[in-house]
C-alpha cells in the first residue's frame, strides 16, 4: 500500500532523513521509532508531502505522490496530531466534517459519516455534534481529532505522537481505540512515536531510526527478542524485554480450564496486562471472559511469570 524508495531529506549539508527505504503493507500499521531528531516526524510528513523528499519516492498504492497535486494528496491521507489540531471556533461535527466539505459531498452524506465516526469513537452524535474542542477532555478531543482524519475514507492515516500528552489511563483507551478503529475499517496506520511499549503493541511492523538512517525494521517480536544494534537493543531494556515481550501475546494463549471467583481478566488483554491485574489484586488466578461476559477459563499467576521467564530465554 504505501512504499518508501531511498527517501532522502537535506537540510544544507545534513541528511535529517538518509536513504529510507519501507514498505507497509495494506491494512498494516508500521510504528517509527526513534530519539528526538532522528527524522521521524520528517519521514511521515514526506508521505503526505508537507515536507517534499531531496530525494527517492513515496508510492501510494503504486502511484508515484510527486505526481499528484499536494493539496488533493493529502484529502486523501488522514493526518493527526498530538495536539489534535481541531478548531476551536467550530463544533465537533464541523469539525470531523472539514475534509468531505472540502471533497465537495452533499450534506446528507457529510451528516451521515460524522455520525457514523461519533458513534465509532463512543461520542454520541447528539450530544458531543454540537460542542466545541474547549468543552471536551483531552481524550475525547484525541478521539474526534482521528474521527476528522478519517471522514474523507481515507485508506491510510499518519498519526505523529498522537498519544503522547494524554496521561496513562486515557492513553490506553486511545490505543484500544485505534485498534477497534483499524478492525472495522482496515485503514493502513502510519505512526510516529517515542515509546517502544507503545509501537509494541500497536504495530505490526516497528521501524527504528538514528539520525536519519534506518536501523531495523521487523515485527515486535523480532525487535524486542533480537535487536540488530546496540541502539535498538537500548530502546529495549534488557530488564524490562521479558515484560514488553508479555504484551506481544494475548492472555488466551495461556488459558486453563476451570473457574475462579473475583473480577474477570477481559480475553482481548494481553499477557503484560493480566500479570499486573494479579499482581495489584493480590491474586493467584482469576477468570477470563469474553465479549459477551461469559467465563471462558482461568488464567494463573504462576503461569504468566513461567511465560516471561521463557521469553527471557
Amino acid at each position: 500500500m504505501i512504499r518508501l524508495e531511498r527517501l532522502t531529506k537535506l537540510y544544507g549539508a545534513t541528511a535529517v532523513v538518509d536513504d529510507v527505504s519501507l514498505e507497509v503493507a495494506e491494512g498494516a500499521l508500521l510504528a517509527i521509532v526513534g530519539g528526538s531528531g532522528s527524522g521521524k516526524s520528517t519521514l511521515l510528513r514526506m508521505v503526505n508531502r508537507l515536507v517534499e523528499p531531496s530525494g527517492g519516492r513515496v508510492f501510494l498504492a503504486g502511484e508515484d505522490t510527486a505526481a499528484i497535486e499536494p493539496h488533493l494528496l493529502r484529502r486523501r491521507i488522514g493526518y493527526v496530531l498530538q495536539n489534535h489540531g481541531l478548531f476551536p471556533h467550530r463544533t465537533v461535527a464541523e469539525n470531523v466534517a472539514t475534509t468531505p466539505r472540502l471533497l465537495g459531498w452533499d450534506k446528507a452524506r457529510i451528516a451521515a459519516r460524522v455520525d457514523e465516526l461519533l458513534a465509532l469513537f463512543g461520542l454520541d452524535p447528539a450530544i458531543y455534534g454540537r460542542r466545541r474542542p474547549h468543552e471536551l477532555s483531552g481524550g475525547e478531543q484525541q478521539r474526534v481529532g482521528v474521527a476528522r482524519a478519517l471522514a474523507a475514507e481515507p485508506r491510510v492515516l499518519l498519526m505523529d505522537e498522537p498519544f503522547g500528552a494524554l496521561d496513562p489511563v486515557v492513553r490506553a483507551k486511545a490505543q484500544a481505540d485505534l485498534a477497534a478503529v483499524r478492525r472495522r475499517l482496515g485503514v493502513t496506520v502510519m505512526l510516529v512515536t517515542h515509546d517502544m511499549e507503545e509501537a509494541a503493541r500497536l504495530g505490526d511492523v516497528i521501524a527504528v531510526l538514528e539520525r536519519g538512517r534506518l536501523l531495523q525494521s521487523d515485527a515486535p517480536a523480532e525487535i524486542i527478542g533480537r535487536p540488530a544494534t546496540p541502539f535498538v537493543s537500548g530502546l529495549v531494556s534488557d530488564a524490562e524485554r521479558p515484560f514488553r515481550l508479555l504484551a506481544l501475546r494475548p492472555v488466551t494463549a495461556v488459558l486453563e480450564p476451570g473457574t475462579t471467583e473475583g473480577p474477570p481478566i477481559a480475553a482481548d488483554a494481553d499477557l503484560r496486562q493480566a500479570l499486573a491485574a494479579l499482581i495489584w489484586s493480590g491474586r493467584s488466578a482469576a477468570p477470563v471472559a469474553g465479549p459477551d461476559g461469559a467465563e471462558l477459563g482461568v488464567v494463573r499467576l504462576a503461569r504468566l511469570l513461567e511465560a516471561g521467564a521463557d521469553d527471557a530465554a
